[in-house]
């Protein structure tokens, strides 16, 4: 019978597997239920809001933001592709701001779309309008 630590191994090889390409963003259903308990248990993965998580660290702090700042464009990018598509785009002020390499989060978001969302980010919370 697999040890405790041989078990969390096998979990990281799967989620290690995940993050090719430097992937940070993942959806629930990309992991089995037992990996993707066992890692969030372990602190290498964090929910950000149901159905989708983000890879953290171990070492850090219940309610740190670290890992939601790395994670931020690459969720909304994930996110709104899921939900809409190609048929989405950022306001035009936030994608000149991204031209222009400025990818500070904003406090608010907004995406166009068929369906309109706003993706509100806040320090050390994260919120959805939907």
């Amino acid at each position: 019978m697999p040890s405790p630590n041989e078990k969390l191994a096998e979990s990281l090889d799967v989620l290690e597997a995940l993050q090719q390409g430097n992937r940070r963003v993942f959806r629930s259903d990309d992991l089995s239920r037992v990996h993707r308990e066992r890692l969030m248990e372990n602190g290498f993965l964090q929910e950000v809001m149901k159905g989708w998580l983000i890879s953290s660290s171990p070492d850090s702090e219940p309610g740190e933001s670290t890992p939601w700042h790395a994670s931020f464009w690459e969720f909304c990018s994930r996110y709104c592709d899921e939900r809409f598509g190609e048929q989405w785009h950022l306001s035009p002020e936030q994608s000149l701001f991204l031209h222009g390499e400025r990818t500070v989060i904003p406090d608010q978001l907004v995406v166009h779309s068929p369906r309109r969302i706003t993706i509100s980010s806040f320090c050390s919370a994260q919120r959805f309008t939907i």
